[in-house]
C-alpha cells in the first residue's frame, strides 16, 4: 500500500510540473507552494522561487506576495527589497490583505521604497478591515501615538479591543493599558486585569509582567505577592529585563517567596547584562556590600560606572562616594567631584547639601568645599509620623515627583526642621527666573511701596482662588505663616481680610506717592512706608552691584562661600577661592 502511494503521489507531482509547464497558473503556484513547504517532494527554494514568478506574472495575487517574500528574505535568490517592494504592491493592489498588511510594514520601515508613515496607515487600514489582526493592533497603534494620523485615542481602542478578541496577545496587553490609564474607555482595572492575565497566559512576557505588578499593588485584584512572584519570574525567564531586576528584588526583600540573595545577585546580573540600569546599580550595591557574592570593590566601581553612564543618578552618587573615601579603590577627589556635579545637575528637584574633601591649590593640603547633592534619593512626601521626608524607591527605577507645592495635611505638628528645608526650597526658586538673587537686588530696591503693596495685593488674590480651590501653597513671611497656623483657628487672618487691609493700604497713598488725610495712628504707619523708600532712594547711589561670571554648572547662586569657607576649612594660611552653592 505505500509503494502504491508514493507512486500515485510521483504521477500527481509529474502531472502537476506538466500542467504547469503548458502554462497552468494555478498548477505553477501550487507547485512553488510544494517545492517550498518539501510535501510530496524534495524541499527546493530554487524551484519555489521560480514556479512562484511564473504565477505571479500569470496574474496571481498569492504568488505575488509569496514572490515578495522571497525576495524580501533572500529566498531562491538573491535579496531585492526594491523587487519585494513592487510585487508586495501588485498583490494589495488586487485587495489581497496579507500583502496588504506586508506593504504596510515596507512603507512604515522605508524598505524597498521610502518610509511613508500615511501609506504605512493607509495600508494597515485596508488590511485590518480585511480581517488581518495583527495589521487590527497596529492600526491602533498609529492612532494611539498620532503617527500617519490625528492622535485619536478612541479608534486605537476600538481597534486594540478588535485584535484583542481576535486572538493577538499584544493587543490584550495594550487594550489592559487603555483601561487601566482610562484611554478611549472608563477606567476599569478589572478589565484591564482580565485582558493582563489573558495575554500573560498567552506567554506575552510584557503582559506577564504588567501581571505581576497588578498582583502586587492589588489593582483589579486582591493584592498577591506569591503571584506577583510567579508571573514576574515567567517574564524574566522570558527575557523581560526589568522583570528580571523586579525578581531580584523579591529574592532580596523575600517578598513572595524566602529571601534568596545568590539568587538575587543572580537576576539583578542578568538584567544588568541585558541593559538595565537600575539592575547595574542594583548589582554593584550587591560586589559592594558583599551580599549573594563575594565583596568585591573593582566590580562594584565597574557597575556603579556602567549604571552612571546610562543616568541612573543614584549610581552616580554611589561612584562619588567610591572615590572620595578611602576604601580600597584609588582615592580620586577630581572624579568624585565630577560624579556630584552630574548628580546635581541632572536633578529636578530639591538638592540637599554635602560636604567633600579636596585638595587646596596652594598648600595641597585637604581643605573643605561645599556643593549641592540629591543624596538620600526623591523627595516623596513628607512623614508626619517620623518627622521627616519620605524617600522615593528607586531600587525599581522609578522617577521621584518634584516638590514643588506640599499637601500640610497636621501643620500644627510641623517643627523647624520641617519649615527650615521647604523655606530654603522656596528662598531658592523664588529667584529662579533671575538667574540669581544678586541679579534680582537692582531691581528689588528699586520698588517703591506703592508697587509693593499692589504686588502684595496680586499675590493675595492669587492665594484666595488656591484656598477656595482647597490647594496647598508655599509661605510668603515666616512669621506670618505662623500666625496662620495658630492653634486658634479664630486668632488665624483669613484671605479676605487680607486683601482688604492691603487694598485700604493702597487706597491711602495717591498717584503722587502721599499720604491721604486719614486717622493718626494709620497715617503714621504708611508714613513709615513712604519715608522708608525715600531713604532707599538715597543710598541707591551709593550701591555698587558687582558683575560675577558664575560656573556653568550653577544654575541658581546665593552668595559668596568665601567667608564660610574660611571658618570651616581645617587648611590655614591659604587663600581660599570663592565657591557658589548650585543646583
Amino acid at each position: 500500500m505505500s509503494t502504491q502511494t508514493d507512486k500515485d503521489s510521483s504521477d500527481n507531482i509529474i502531472g502537476l510540473e506538466q500542467s504547469a509547464e503548458n502554462g497552468d497558473k494555478k498548477a505553477q503556484y501550487n507547485l512553488a507552494h510544494l517545492y517550498y513547504t518539501g510535501e510530496a517532494v524534495e524541499k527546493d527554494l530554487n524551484k519555489a522561487f521560480y514556479w512562484y514568478q511564473k504565477a505571479a506574472e500569470n496574474g496571481i495575487k498569492f504568488a505575488m506576495n509569496r514572490l515578495a517574500i522571497h525576495y524580501y528574505n533572500g529566498e531562491g535568490t538573491e535579496k531585492d527589497l526594491e523587487k519585494a517592494f513592487y510585487w508586495c504592491q501588485k498583490a494589495a493592489e488586487k485587495d489581497y490583505d496579507e500583502a496588504q498588511y506586508n506593504l504596510a510594514l515596507l512603507y512604515e520601515n522605508g524598505e524597498g521604497t521610502e518610509k511613508d508613515i500615511a501609506e504605512a496607515l493607509y495600508w494597515y487600514q485596508k488590511a485590518a478591515e480585511n480581517g488581518i489582526e495583527i495589521a487590527m493592533n497596529s492600526l491602533a497603534n498609529h492612532y494611539y501615538n498620532g503617527e500617519g494620523t490625528e492622535k485619536d485615542i478612541d479608534k486605537a481602542f476600538y481597534w486594540y479591543q478588535k485584535a484583542a478578541e481576535n486572538g493577538i496577545e499584544i493587543a490584550m496587553n495594550n487594550l489592559a493599558i487603555q483601561y487601566y490609564n482610562g484611554e478611549g474607555a472608563e477606567k476599569d482595572l478589572e478589565k484591564a486585569f482580565y485582558w493582563c492575565q489573558k495575554a500573560a497566559e498567552k506567554d506575552y512576557n510584557k503582559a506577564q509582567y504588567n501581571l505581576a505588578l497588578l498582583y502586587e499593588n492589588g489593582e483589579g485584584t486582591g493584592k498577591n505577592l506569591e503571584k506577583a512572584f510567579y508571573w514576574c519570574q515567567k517574564a524574566a525567564e522570558t527575557g523581560n529585563k526589568v522583570a528580571m531586576n523586579s525578581l531580584a528584588i523579591y529574592y532580596y526583600n523575600g517578598e513572595g517567596t524566602e529571601i534568596d540573595l545568590e539568587k538575587a545577585f543572580y537576576w539583578y546580573g542578568k538584567a544588568a547584562e541585558n541593559g538595565n540600569e537600575s539592575a547595574m546599580n542594583n548589582l554593584a550595591n550587591r560586589y559592594y556590600n558583599g551580599e549573594g557574592t563575594e565583596k568585591n570593590l573593582e566590580k562594584a566601581l565597574y557597575w556603579y560606572q556602567k549604571a552612571a553612564e546610562k543616568d541612573c543618578n543614584e549610581a552616580r552618587y554611589n561612584l562619588a562616594l567610591l572615590y572620595e573615601n578611602e576604601n580600597g579603590i584609588e582615592n580620586n577627589l577630581e572624579k568624585a567631584f565630577y560624579w556630584r556635579q552630574k548628580v546635581t545637575e541632572n536633578s529636578k528637584i530639591i538638592s540637599e547639601t554635602f560636604k567633600i574633601n579636596k585638595l587646596c591649590n596652594e598648600c595641597k593640603q585637604m581643605c573643605s568645599d561645599y556643593q549641592w547633592c540629591q543624596q538620600y534619593g526623591p523627595i516623596d512626601s513628607w512623614n508626619f509620623d517620623k518627622l521627616q521626608w519620605n524617600r522615593w524607591n528607586s531600587q525599581r527605577g522609578y522617577i521621584g515627583y518634584e516638590v514643588i507645592l506640599k499637601d500640610l495635611n497636621n501643620s500644627s505638628c510641623l517643627d523647624n526642621k520641617f519649615l527650615n528645608e521647604w523655606k530654603h526650597h522656596y528662598n531658592l526658586m523664588s529667584y529662579a527666573k533671575e538667574g540669581s538673587l544678586r541679579k534680582c537686588l537692582p531691581k528689588i530696591v528699586k520698588f517703591k511701596w506703592q508697587e509693593k503693596l499692589k504686588l502684595l495685593k496680586k499675590i493675595i488674590l492669587g492665594l484666595k482662588v488656591i484656598h477656595e480651590s482647597c490647594l496647598a501653597h508655599c509661605d510668603l513671611h515666616d512669621d506670618l505663616m505662623k500666625k496662620c497656623w495658630d492653634t486658634d483657628p479664630e486668632n488665624r487672618p483669613t484671605v479676605t481680610e487680607l486683601e482688604y487691609k492691603i487694598s485700604e493700604w493702597i487706597k491711602i497713598i495717591n498717584d503722587e506717592y502721599e499720604v491721604r488725610n486719614i486717622d493718626k495712628k494709620l497715617k503714621n504707619v504708611m508714613n513709615e512706608i513712604v519715608e522708608a523708600d525715600k531713604a532707599l532712594e538715597e543710598k541707591q547711589t551709593n550701591i555698587s552691584i558687582t558683575s560675577i561670571t558664575y560656573p556653568s554648572s550653577c544654575y541658581y547662586t546665593s552668595r559668596l562661600l568665601t567667608e564660610i569657607l574660611s571658618q570651616n576649612s581645617e587648611c590655614s594660611g591659604c587663600t581660599i577661592k570663592d565657591y557658589y552653592f548650585g543646583q
